[in-house]
């Protein structure tokens, strides 16, 4: 009996740090924006460090995406081909429009 509690407590305490990780240190936007895969058209970012814009833009090969990871917080702008919904690396939830969405990741 303790054996299998052992296991209950720890199988959510793993995946809840594998989720913490991803929102912590940030998640490839193939990954991050796959519920809306097949209405993206491409995403920017303007990494203020560096003062130079980056971009995920799914139909080109991706060597030349510049943008690599979506770390919470970051300002992102995302052009889509319809209304639809996205849940951002901070949990929160954002109805887009069709075309440009200034989106807090």
């Amino acid at each position: 009996m303790r054996r299998r509690i052992i296991t209950c407590i720890m199988l959510p305490l793993i995946a809840c740090l594998l989720l913490a990780s991803v929102f912590l240190s940030g998640a490839a936007p193939v990954m991050a924006l796959s519920p809306i895969a097949s209405q993206l058209i491409r995403v920017w970012y303007f990494d203020s460090v560096n003062e130079k814009w980056l971009l995920y833009d799914p139909s080109v090969p991706n060597e030349l995406n510049t943008l690599n990871t979506l770390k919470k917080g970051n300002e992102i702008f995302i052009l889509v081909k319809s209304s639809m919904y996205i849940t951002t690396g901070s949990g929160v939830t954002v109805n887009m429009s069709p075309g440009w969405n200034r989106v807090i990741w």
